[in-house]
């Protein structure tokens, strides 16, 4: 790949983004039988495989797929980019988009975010969010299309994945590229900030038992692994997204200090950063739904206490964690 970092600022510039964008080709797939066996010898038997093609962007092989075009369609990423453009144009007016478009090393799965500039959710008065669309997408049978709702808060640039999954729009390669999901995704964001406000807004009613519970929510969810000194970070993160009023964290605030964490914190690659917040936004949905700090907390414990039970030597979060965790399922039993 010659070039894996695209940026645009304004529907003009996504377009030509767009069409800088290289396309896959389909090309034939052949297996090779070495001659005595010497893999690095090119000699012996070659076989084609009638049944698969190799898909090539510019000078990297990015995977192999069906051969049957009707079973697998190559959804090439500038077509994925000219089709949210074309759906922005209808509110030129009112929305600037700006973003990125990534590509893997190999190139065989895209990223792109675009900003909705004029887009803004506001679930806490002072807290904005300005809203926009993650795209991702792939040239190999695992990898689809997928638009989710996305967002990043004003005060201090946390990544938001996906509130509400209604406003998540997907395909797979089986079918056409469906230019119709871009303007459907398009136009739930544009439409949508009042979904997004009610379901953060309602996050913030939702409480947590104590600090220590959200902390092991949080590390439930893998963040720990991320981080170096992650109890003293996660507890810095927690407090700054806490009012200084509240006596316990809320689901919104344990989700943004998750964000902060894997944000400004974490030492993680592009893809991983992906995943982690993908992991972080089942704090906001499950299903459909917000998931209940009950059933989050005691999972969080009782996984805990599994891991303590499977490694005597397991490194405590910190002093006092097995007491911490003692009283949490006292308190459940509680109930």
């Amino acid at each position: 790949m010659t070039q894996q970092l695209y940026t645009f600022d304004g529907l003009d510039e996504l377009y030509e983004t767009a069409e800088d964008l290289p396309e896959a080709e389909r090309f034939d797939v052949y297996a090779h039988r070495p001659a005595d066996g010497d893999p690095d010898d090119d000699s012996g038997d070659w076989a084609h495989l009638g049944f698969r093609d190799s898909l090539w962007l510019e000078d990297s092989a990015v995977g192999d797929v069906s051969s049957k075009r009707d079973f697998y369609r190559v959804f090439q990423y500038g077509d994925i980019m000219e089709a949210i453009g074309s759906a922005l144009e209808p509110y030129d007016d009112t929305v600037h988009p700006k973003g990125h478009v990534r590509f893997s090393d190999s190139g065989h799965k895209m990223s792109a975010y675009v900003d909705f500039d004029g887009v803004e959710a506001e679930p806490i008065d002072g807290d904005v969010i300005d809203l926009g669309l993650k795209v991702r997408s792939g040239h190999t049978g695992y990898h689809g299309l997928k638009y989710d709702t996305v967002g990043e808060r004003q005060i201090c640039s946390n990544g938001v994945m996906a509130p509400v999954s209604e406003l998540q729009f997907e395909q797979t390669h089986s079918e056409p590229l469906n230019y119709g999901l871009a303007q459907h995704a398009v136009e739930s964001i544009i439409d949508g900030t009042d979904v997004v406000e009610e379901r953060l807004e309602q996050a913030t009613e939702y409480e947590f038992l104590s600090d220590e519970e959200a902390l092991l929510v949080l590390f439930d969810l893998g963040l720990d692994a991320y981080l170096d000194n992650p109890t003293d970070l996660a507890e810095d993160a927690l407090e700054t997204e806490k009012d200084p009023e509240q006596d316990v964290p809320t689901l919104y605030d344990t989700y943004n200090a998750a964000t902060r964490l894997i944000t400004h914190e974490a030492d993680v690659s592009a893809d991983e950063r992906d995943y982690v917040l993908e992991q972080a936004s089942t704090l906001l949905d499950q299903y459909g739904a917000l998931p209940d700090t009950t059933d989050l907390g005691q999972s969080a414990v009782e996984n805990r206490i599994d891991d303590h039970a499977r490694d005597d030597s397991v490194e405590l979060y910190w002093d006092g964690e097995e007491e911490t965790l003692h009283d949490l399922l006292q308190q459940y039993g509680d109930r």
